[in-house]
């Protein structure tokens, strides 16, 4: 009344035992009377409290987002910002929260070189500004920063009017986008390049990926057979290419259930046309099956030349073994007749022989050892050629041996004006062997040393322990030049003597000095 104006005012009142919002108003009427109204404002002010509750758990969900989300208002300004916000672009929470305008915003951007480099600034910003008011969908787009970020865009209408912002760095995603199209774009470059047909089956059996070889290695180049085809339509079509055509369908059925079943799968197949593909099924750690092809049409061929060519060179030494041991046997019946005669006229005690008949009788029965020597030596060499050779295994101590077969040879050595020295090392090992085939590999060993020291004027012969065996080891005298493996292939006994010592697990080998060499046999103390 005072002031002559309507009087507005809220206040709480408790009302039947509750606090209830009241708005009071007074209006002066012109008699000078004055109208009062109280109108019940707990309603509306608790809706108020509902929407502002609502309001800052929306920003609170917003400010936990990674994505950068601001809204401008329809006069261009800002009106919220999250924290993402502020830092993807790098600008000042305060600052931001005093609502600058859209181009400002851009202005501050633009001078701190965060946005993409355009050649005419106004029109861009211009053409920011006029989304707001022709955007009616969202639009999706990205910002390639000059400090080599990328950033993803979507402004999109909202509700209220202004715009949505939403930023979203996907630097890193686009990076490893990149480097994952480049990996899948080198691997298939490679599989483009293989000689070998390669393809990959899903789980349902059909086709996600094969190289250009695939299907010419199998023969099928003219035929179509594209992504999502099954692997029993490649199998129908490869069925005329089959030259077994009774093996064929165990093999297709082998295949498809690989493919399907996922399970690991190898086939050779024989094509009409005369070549041979190997097929392997493997599976794959993402569910897939890789069936690669390949054709060893040359690798099986000269397989079967080799397998052909060693099984004819098995039956010639076969051949070669029985015609030496039946040589041997025809040989060595007519020369114990001979070295019997001989002997027999020698021990005649009334033999009308002079000294001259029995000194022939004497060169008779030498020669005819020889030679039985000889065809002995013949005949193990081609035994053990053949792998025929028998050899026990027993612990033999080496020293004994070679005293035993140095007392039997000293007299053929001596004839020949050597003189044979042994020296063996005390405490020799055992050594695992046969015997008499230990016997016969020393005796060669010394003769044929005796044969290659003519001129000299003695032979030494030394047995020492190594390590993991013994060493059995003869000087000889050779040319300074010249391969060694000559000696092997010219001299028999010494091929026997390097098959000996193969026998029993060991190496014959020839160690040279300035002007000396030395056979020298090593034998494991276990075979």
């Amino acid at each position: 009344r005072r002031t002559g104006v309507e009087q507005t005012q809220s206040a709480t009142v408790v009302v039947a035992g509750m606090r209830r919002l009241y708005q009071f108003s007074e209006r002066p009427l012109a008699d000078g009377w004055v109208v009062g109204a109280a109108q019940d404002m707990s309603a509306i002010d608790a809706l108020q409290t509902d929407l502002t509750s609502h309001i800052e758990a929306h920003q609170d969900v917003l400010e936990q987002l990674r994505a950068g989300i601001a809204v401008f208002d329809g006069d261009r300004r800002l009106r919220f910002f999250n924290r993402a916000y502020a830092a993807i672009w790098g600008l000042d929470p305060d600052w931001l929260a005093n609502g600058p305008l859209l181009s400002e915003v851009l202005e501050s951007l633009r001078q701190k070189r965060r946005l993409p480099e355009v050649v005419d600034f106004a029109e861009f910003r211009r053409r920011s500004e006029r989304r707001f008011q022709t955007l009616l969908q969202p639009e999706d787009q990205l910002l390639h920063l000059p400090d080599g970020r990328t950033l993803r865009e979507v402004v999109a209408p909202h509700p209220l009017g202004g715009l949505l912002f939403v930023l979203e760095d996907v630097t890193d995603r686009l990076a490893l986008e990149s480097g994952y199209n480049t990996l899948i774009a080198v691997q298939r470059g490679i599989l483009d390049q293989l000689a070998d047909g390669v393809a990959a089956f899903g789980t349902d059996g059909r086709l996600s990926v094969a190289n250009p070889a695939f299907l010419n290695v199998l023969g099928l180049a003219a035929v179509r057979f594209d992504t999502g085809s099954h692997i029993t339509d490649l199998l129908d079509r490869l069925t005329p290419q089959i030259a077994d055509a009774d093996a064929w369908p165990a093999a297709r059925a082998a295949l498809a259930i690989a493919v399907t079943n996922r399970e690991p799968q190898t086939r050779r197949l024989f094509l009409v046309d005369g070549r041979v593909l190997d097929i392997s099924c493997t599976p794959l750690s993402d569910g897939r099956v890789l069936m690669r092809v390949r054709d060893i049409s040359d690798t099986y061929n000269v397989e079967r030349v080799l397998l052909e060519r060693n099984a004819a060179l098995e039956e010639a030494n076969r051949l070669k073994t029985d015609f030496l041991a039946n040589a041997s046997y025809e040989l060595r019946t007519p020369l114990t007749t001979i070295a019997g005669f001989a002997e027999l006229l020698q021990s005649e005690p009334d033999s009308p022989l002079g000294p001259r008949q029995r000194e022939y009788l004497a060169g008779i029965t030498k020669a005819s050892d020889a030679l039985a020597a000889l065809i002995d030596s013949v005949l193990d060499v081609s035994l053990g050629e053949a792998g025929q050779w028998d050899a026990g295994a027993a612990d033999i101590a080496v020293a004994p041996i070679i005293r035993s077969v140095a007392a039997v040879v000293r007299p053929q050595i001596e004839a020949q004006g050597l003189e044979l020295t042994v020296v063996t090392a005390p405490g020799l090992a055992s050594i695992q062997a046969d015997e008499r085939r230990l016997r016969q590999l020393v005796f060669n060993l010394m003769t044929s040393a005796a044969r290659h020291n003519r001129g000299a004027s003695g032979i030494a012969v030394t047995c020492r322990g190594t390590d993991d065996g013994v060493e059995i080891a003869a000087g000889i005298q050779l040319p300074p030049v010249g391969p060694d493996r000559h000696l092997f292939e010219k001299e028999l006994a010494l091929t026997l003597v390097q098959r000996l010592a193969v026998l029993h697990g060991g190496t014959l080998a020839i160690d040279r000095e300035a002007d000396r060499a030395r056979l020298v046999c090593h034998l494991p103390r276990r075979r």
